[in-house]
C-alpha cells in the first residue's frame, strides 16, 4: 500500500529514534512489513535494522477469527496482570522511565 523512508540518523550521531505513524483504511487478513535495505554508515557494518514496535489497530470483520493473544495484552505489549510478577523491579523501573521519555519525545515532536 505504500512505502516509508527513514532518516539516516547521522545528525544525532546515530542516537536518535524515529516515530512513524501510518493510517491506512483497508481491509485485510495479513499485514506484511518489508525492510528493503539499511542505511550504510561507519557504525552499521553488518547492515542491521531494528524495529522497536509495530502497533496495528482495527476492527475484526464479522465472522472472522479473533487475533491470538491481543486481548490479553496492555498497550505496551506486556501481559495484563502478570506484569508485576514476571518482571523484576529494575526492569519495571527502566520500562517506566522509557515510557516517560517516549511521552516527552512525542510531545516535543514537530
Amino acid at each position: 500500500l505504500g512505502c516509508l523512508t527513514l532518516d539516516p540518523n547521522e545528525r544525532s550521531n546515530f542516537k536518535a529514534r524515529e516515530l512513524k505513524k501510518v493510517h491506512i483504511r483497508a481491509q485485510g487478513n495479513l499485514m506484511k512489513l518489508s525492510v528493503l535495505k539499511s542505511h550504510i554508515n561507519r557504525i552499521n557494518m553488518f547492515n542491521q535494522v531494528a524495529i522497536i514496535a509495530v502497533q496495528v489497530l482495527g476492527v475484526p470483520k464479522s465472522g472472522s477469527m479473533r487475533p491470538t493473544g491481543s486481548e490479553n495484552r496492555d498497550g505496551d505489549g506486556s501481559e495484563k496482570g502478570n506484569r508485576r510478577s514476571s518482571i523484576d523491579e529494575k526492569t519495571q523501573n527502566k520500562i517506566m522511565a522509557l515510557k516517560e521519555l517516549k511521552a516527552r519525545a512525542i510531545e516535543e515532536e514537530d
